[in-house]
């Protein structure tokens, strides 16, 4: 049983303190870095890094080494990675891209009201800058623009977001004796907001949770990073590639109604429901029924 030094509302105040310090220091050095001139691709690479090391990684680290003695086993990061579970959830993202696919189209082309018009247009600024910023970072079509853009994007990205969110938010909660639930739920909503992509706020929500899950079901947060991980590279390679290089566009799977295709969203669904029950009950055999960290 994992012990606390701290109550459980110090633990999340003294959270929420080192993370908005973080935050702010944080904010200060990307400033200081991209002030007065362009943003170049290496600006943004390094802007990214300190990013996600400031704002995500070291408040976690922190935070854990201060609320417990065993702060790795608070992050879950203590156990090995099974390798046939790491190809499992990564197939469970596979299966799932013709139903994902219609999900995003259905949600980037949701239309507010017109008494919104203002949010609207600000919803759509904040994509297009979001877009834009990938388009930066990834800087070229050129292999090596490829790989920065995965070890970036797909690894570092993946890493100390799942340490903050599912290794340190969810954590919080679980070990408070909130539901899972709730929890799992509850830090996806927090996961897709900070993200300011409104028009993707339906599939990341469904993405945090898919890794909440995995987390608590192993208690193993090495496995939702490597899912985490696996979709963000798959997301920059479905940015990189051109007609010219990969005549399969991933984004546009299973979204064309008027042909056979239509029947993928629904095929999509019921193999990654089944690889989801495979993950669950692997999970159980392999991880719960070790000693837990709740």
């Amino acid at each position: 049983m994992l012990k606390f030094l701290v109550p459980i509302q110090k633990r999340v105040m003294l959270f929420i303190c080192i993370t908005v310090l973080c935050f702010v220091l944080g904010s200060v050095i990307v400033g200081v870095l991209t002030y007065n001139g362009s943003m170049t691709t290496p600006k943004v690479r390094i802007a990214m890094i300190l990013q996600d090391v400031m704002m995500w990684i070291v408040p976690a680290v922190v935070t854990a080494m201060m609320i417990t003695r065993r702060p790795a086993e608070f992050l879950m990061v203590r156990r090995s990675i099974d390798l046939l579970m790491a190809l499992l959830v990564c197939a469970v993202l596979l299966s799932s891209i013709p139903m994902m696919n219609v999900i995003i189209s259905w949600n980037a082309n949701i239309e507010l009201p017109e008494s919104m018009s203002a949010m609207s247009q600000w919803m759509h600024s904040a994509e297009e800058s979001a877009n834009h910023m990938v388009e930066v970072l990834i800087g070229g079509s050129t292999a090596g623009s490829l790989i920065m853009g995965i070890l970036i994007v797909g690894l570092l990205a993946g890493f100390s977001e799942e340490i903050f969110f599912r290794g340190t938010v969810q954590r919080l909660f679980t070990t408070a004796n909130v539901n899972h639930h709730i929890a799992i739920w509850v830090t996806a909503i927090i996961f897709t907001t900070v993200h300011f992509q409104f028009f993707g706020f339906v599939p990341r929500l469904l993405l945090g949770a898919y890794f909440g899950y995995v987390a608590y079901w192993s208690r193993n947060i090495w496995l939702a990073i490597i899912a985490h991980a696996f979709n963000n590279t798959l997301a920059v390679i479905s940015f990189w590639v051109t007609p010219e290089r990969m005549p399969i566009d991933l984004n546009s799977i299973g979204t064309d109604f008027s042909t056979p295709e239509k029947y993928l969203s629904a095929i999509s669904l019921f193999v990654t429901s089944i690889l989801l029950y495979v993950v669950y009950k692997l999970c159980r055999k392999h991880y719960v029924n070790q000693t837990s960290c709740d």
